[in-house]
């Protein structure tokens, strides 16, 4: 039995009739293909911009981009998932004034927090920003408005998916906001045959997501229940601020990990080898799509599987999305290896072939990824996320600690080496964690029992 008929299966066991059976399966799967699609527009973006902007200027683009990023973890402040939580219960529960409660808290805490960025990070400009070249400067300046509109584009993305428009609430992230990147660049370099700097590309990006925020509101409005108009909002602060600080760390420790690395290595290498560095990290980030995309399917099945502790479905669940994680990203792999810098040279440009090493260095950290499972996702499913967070902190410490180490000494290579050696310590970590807690084994190798 391959993963697809496993769930499809489950499906039809879960579900009180052929209706809400076909909108499981159909939203499952269109969330898969969307997830997919966001993989491929990204990885083509990531070409483009290295293309077009050469090693220097790419790496101007992508250092201050995960600047951006870092500064972006507060703003949300995990209330993206609070609104998904609290909106899909209180539909349930015909709470509507809860509903509108949410989102109006959840708006207003993201602009408070957004201005305190602002504010925090226009005194570093003014005071230290002599000490940068200029496109730095104006490209952070771009980069800096995208906080507020990413924020607050993934809030309207998870009501979206609160209301049970799941895929309709992933559209916006996973299709617009990179589509018209894409489709700007192409009319501003193709059509209009103007140069593209890491500035501009920094403010297409702002641009971007500022369409996806119009797109997610416009698509909200027209989706939200006609109950919600006829209703004073009613607000929990006290209980939503208690419960945001737990969802923060979680979701930010994760995103902390993954741009820190590139950050701490642009202290001590030039803009191009942050280029050459932003590619190798691009290509390990396409060979654990097979986790990213798996994960959307399998996740709410963990739940499931787990509350009505039906532990042999679940460790059979675990072990074939696994495998075929794990083929996926041997496919990717082993291709890298052998025409890896073919590849680079082609697709991207001679001066990436440099960071074969590099990319080799990231693709082992992402094969212990793949080879453990979804280990965070079983934590997460299963009332465990606090375990996660061991695992998370574990791997940002590790991370920041070998890159201010290896980073001067070996460049690029010591940044993949702390990057490759943090992702794997800390999914072993949490596979153990799986393992103690749970009583699965979550390794692809597990031996499958046959089913009764």
């Amino acid at each position: 039995m391959n993963l697809f008929s496993f769930i499809t299966n489950h499906y039809k066991k879960i579900s009180g009739g052929s209706q809400l059976r076909s909108k499981l399966i159909r939203d499952g799967f269109g969330s898969l293909i969307l997830r997919v699609l966001f993989i491929l527009l990204s990885f083509l973006i990531s070409i483009v911009l290295a293309r077009i902007l050469g090693t220097r200027g790419y790496g101007i683009y992508g250092y201050i981009f995960a600047i951006v990023s870092v500064l972006a973890i507060p703003a949300e402040f995990g209330l993206s998932t609070l609104v998904m939580r609290e909106t899909s219960k209180n539909i349930v529960l015909g709470n509507f004034g809860s509903i509108k409660g949410i989102w109006a808290w959840s708006v207003k805490i993201v602009l408070i927090i957004t201005l305190i960025i602002f504010i925090s990070a226009f005194i570093f400009y003014f005071l230290w920003g002599n000490q940068f070249n200029i496109i730095y400067k104006t490209t952070f300046l771009w980069g800096i408005l995208i906080v507020p509109l990413l924020a607050l584009s993934n809030l309207r993305s998870a009501a979206l998916r609160g209301l049970k428009r799941v895929v309709l609430g992933q559209i916006v992230e996973s299709v617009i906001r990179p589509g018209s990147f894409l489709l700007i660049i192409f009319f501003i370099v193709f059509i209009n045959s103007k140069n593209l700097s890491p500035d501009l590309a920094m403010g297409i990006q702002t641009l971007s997501v500022g369409l996806s925020f119009g797109v997610g509101t416009i698509l909200l409005i027209y989706s939200q229940p006609k109950e919600l108009k006829q209703v004073e909002a009613i607000y929990k602060s006290k209980i939503w601020l208690s419960s945001t600080f737990t969802l923060a760390l979680v979701n930010g420790i994760s995103l902390l990990n993954k741009w820190i690395n590139l950050i701490i290595l642009g202290l001590f290498v030039s803009s191009s080898q942050i280029g050459i560095y932003n590619v190798a990290i691009q290509i390990s980030i396409l060979a654990s799509s097979g986790l990213q995309a798996v994960n959307l399917v399998v996740a709410p099945q963990f739940a499931s599987l787990f509350v009505q502790q039906d532990h042999k479905r679940l460790q059979r669940l675990t072990t074939i999305s696994a495998r075929v994680v794990l083929v996926i990203n041997l496919i990717i792999t082993i291709f890298f290896i052998l025409y890896g810098k073919l590849f680079l040279q082609l697709i991207y440009g001679s001066e990436y072939v440099t960071g074969y090493g590099s990319m080799l260095i990231l693709l082992i950290g992402q094969f212990v990824n793949s080879a453990t499972g979804s280990v965070a996702f079983l934590l997460n499913m299963t009332d465990n996320e606090k375990l996660t967070i061991r695992g998370s902190l574990t791997a940002v410490v590790i991370n920041i600690l070998l890159s201010f180490i290896l980073s001067p000494l070996l460049g690029i290579n010591g940044a993949a080496i702390a990057s490759a050696t943090s992702i794997a310590v800390s999914n072993i970590i949490l596979w153990w964690l799986v393992y103690k807690h749970l009583r699965i084994n979550s390794l692809a190798f597990m031996r499958l029992t046959k089913k009764k």
